[in-house]
């Protein structure tokens, strides 16, 4: 016969467990909602970047949906478990380095090639699009998504 402790304890362990496979749940469905948006950032090329052969108007429907999905990331709570807290902070850094990107190339289509702040808006891009892709793949190894 179990011990009242015994229960208790495998209780509160299964519970956890339910709770952890929810926020995994959660953080997955959202994931897959974001993934194809945040690939029209992270698979941006440098070489179209400084030819300037970028589809903003492509570019701005994927970050006004990205832009929603941080809103709703923004505004659940934080996991009480860590690993899930680790993903859902990887995967807004992913969302939040996509709407950076965003923004430095609104900027930086709006200065001539041979501009100073031209170059400084493009740097601020890539900076952006290499957080945002080191971000996305981690939040993606976290979730254990099948390679694509």
């Amino acid at each position: 016969m179990e011990s009242k402790l015994t229960i208790a304890v495998e209780t509160k362990m299964n519970t956890q467990v339910e709770e952890k496979l929810r926020w995994f749940q959660v953080l997955a469905s959202l994931y897959d909602i974001a993934s194809p948006h945040m690939k029209a950032f992270t698979g941006l090329q440098c070489q179209a970047l400084e030819q300037r052969i970028i589809d903003m108007e492509m570019l701005y429907g994927n970050v006004h949906i990205l832009r929603q999905l941080l809103s709703v990331i923004n505004n659940i709570p934080e996991p009480p478990e860590g690993e899930i807290s680790q993903i859902k902070r990887h995967f807004e850094i992913a969302l939040s380095s996509c709407v950076n990107a965003s923004e430095a190339l609104t900027k930086y289509v709006q200065f001539d090639e041979c501009d100073i702040d031209g170059q400084f808006q493009l740097d601020n891009v890539l900076n952006a699009l290499l957080t945002a892709r080191h971000h996305s793949e981690s939040t993606h190894r976290k979730l254990n998504f099948s390679p694509e």
